[in-house]
């Protein structure tokens, strides 16, 4: 839970706390050596009386109040995370909740989170008042120890008056820094549950999602040559665009026997597929809500990997799921390398783009269209030309009243790179995606919320331009990319995208309108032992199914 404050505030503390633990250990250690010879020259008795007191006393301290407050800090901790999270959850989604006149039924929930944390605090004083009153009294008993066992020793004539107080100071030193642990027992406490909860943070990263046997077996295919312009005009009637020119050709995407199950392994959501697709060949992915769709892009990506089958597909390696553990250094290093060479050429062969649109925290224009690339700084006034909308020809980013933070590495960048594409480029893919306003209410460097300016349609237009930005693009997976859009527009985006992608695989609602931009549809028939029935057919044989099914909206 909350691993966001595992990573800032428990790290912090537990390397804070460590610091101070080991700083008084050596401290203790050196007092001990100190004063030991001191207590030794005095009396055997005083120093075996110290080490049996101070044994009892920590064992007391540990066992009466440790584990409880260990309990305590732990219930703490995640307690507070969750109080914090779920303020940071409404703020979020205040707006949802106005319209639901939700205010009420939150600020109660977050009463309770609050109370349920004060609660454990207060529970916590009290242990740690208790803590606080046994080693007081602990301590004040030292204090008449040392002169009740020297007095028989000064009554004998063996010692001198002087060695009494002497005595008892060094008693209470050596006593102090033995029960280091007791005297600090809140703070052992408190490493203690930050170092379960980071250990635990730990494990699960390292923990693997899928158990070993079922693994989705992922292979890289070469890419093949394809001219996209060239065979727009004489395949435009076609749906998909680009078909009759790459018969024979490799495939981009091929599946084979795929099984997918969900990450607990307690549901089937796909039994068994089996499918291919060339360049200019397209697919339409339509089922029930619930039944997967979105589920079998996770696995394309890498996201979701439990189950069986094979996924072959173009791309860099960060979609074929994790390496084999035999894998060496130099494959890495090499994977890595194709990574930048992408990056400089253009970007990713392979596309996704999420049903739920992601802005970029405080990013300007320029860093949402080229998420997640690192933005270079903005091009000269030699690479834009003479664009009136050029940020130099603007004004500096001060004098706007815009604050840039430019702290990324562009050093490995060429100077004719994806980082620094023209304005007109940026221009071309948002006129692509139906946001050609935006060009003109905005500049590409104006940081601002954009979450709160666009809506959720535009939202994903804006991420569909991203895919338009890129010209690398061979193989792309749209996640119901336009549910938010009205059809007109919809319509729009799609012919710019089967223009731009030689191949994609789409996820929508809105059949009847999306399947003649695709040449073939995977349909999720739930059967009637409740198990998913998948049809893989051409769009042709779709239609001509719907309209012997008597569906009006394909007759």
């Amino acid at each position: 839970d909350n691993p966001d404050q595992r990573i800032t505030e428990d790290v912090k503390n537990f390397v804070t706390t460590s610091v101070k633990i080991i700083t008084m250990l050596v401290k203790a250690i050196t007092y001990i050596c100190a004063f030991t010879g001191v207590l030794l020259s005095i009396s055997y008795v005083l120093v075996v009386f110290l080490l049996l007191y101070s044994t009892v006393g920590t064992v007391i301290a540990v066992a009466g109040f440790g584990k409880r407050l260990m309990e305590l800090q732990r219930t703490a901790l995640a307690r507070e995370a969750t109080f914090r999270f779920s303020l940071v959850r409404v703020r979020e989604h205040a707006e949802s909740v106005a319209f639901y006149n939700g205010g009420e039924r939150e600020q109660g929930s977050s009463d309770g989170l609050f109370a349920n944390l004060v609660v454990t605090l207060l529970s916590q004083l009290k242990w740690l008042a208790g803590l606080q009153l046994f080693n007081s009294c602990f301590q004040y008993i030292t204090f008449i120890l040392p002169p009740l066992l020297i007095a028989p020793l000064y009554f004998d004539g063996t010692v001198e008056f002087g060695v009494i107080p002497q005595a008892g100071m060094a008693f209470s030193t050596i006593r102090h820094h033995l029960s280091l642990l007791a005297n600090n027992l809140a703070q052992f406490a408190s490493l203690g549950a930050e170092a379960a909860r980071l250990t635990n943070l730990r494990d699960c990263l390292n923990e693997s999602p899928v158990p070993p046997g079922e693994v989705i077996l992922r292979k890289q295919l070469k890419t093949p040559a394809i001219d996209l312009k060239s065979n727009e005009n004489s395949n435009a009637g076609t749906p998909g665009g680009i078909v009759s020119k790459f018969a024979g050709v490799v495939p981009l995407l091929t599946v084979e026997s795929l099984t997918l199950r969900t990450p607990d392994g307690r549901r089937e959501l796909v039994n068994e597929l089996s499918l291919a697709l060339k360049p200019g060949e397209s697919l339409l992915i339509i089922g029930p809500s619930g039944c997967g769709k979105s589920s079998l892009l996770r696995c394309f990506a890498g996201l979701w990997g439990r189950g069986s089958g094979d996924i072959s597909m173009i791309g860099n390696s960060r979609h074929l799921g994790k390496k084999p553990e035999n894998d060496d250094v130099t494959a890495a290093n090499e994977n890595e390398t194709a990574m930048q060479e992408l990056l400089r050429n253009g970007g990713e062969e392979v596309a996704f783009v999420p049903q739920k649109p992601y802005m970029a925290l405080f990013g300007s224009l320029r860093e949402q269209l080229m998420f997640p690339v690192p933005v270079a700084p903005p091009p000269t006034a030699d690479a834009l030309g003479d664009d009136p909308m050029c940020p130099s020809r603007m004004g500096s980013q001060e004098e706007r009243g815009i604050s840039i933070g430019n702290n990324a590495d562009y050093s490995s960048f060429s100077k004719n790179s994806f980082q620094n594409l023209p304005v007109q480029s940026f221009r071309d893919a948002l006129d692509q995606a139906a946001l050609g306003e935006l060009m003109v209410r905005f500049q590409l460097d104006d940081k601002i919320a954009w979450e709160d300016v666009l809506s959720l349609g535009q939202q994903q237009r804006l991420t569909l331009a991203r895919l338009f930005l890129k010209s690398n693009i061979k193989l792309a997976f749209l996640d119901e990319a336009t549910s938010a859009c009205d059809s007109e527009t919809e319509q729009k985006v799609y012919e710019a995208v089967r223009s731009h992608v030689p191949t994609y695989i789409s996820i929508a609602h809105r059949v009847r309108s999306l399947v003649k931009f695709h040449t073939h549809v995977l349909a999720c028939e739930p059967g009637p032992d409740g198990k998913n029935n998948w049809v893989f057919m051409t769009s042709e044989q779709f239609m001509k199914k719907q309209k012997d099914r008597g569906n009006e909206d394909f007759a």
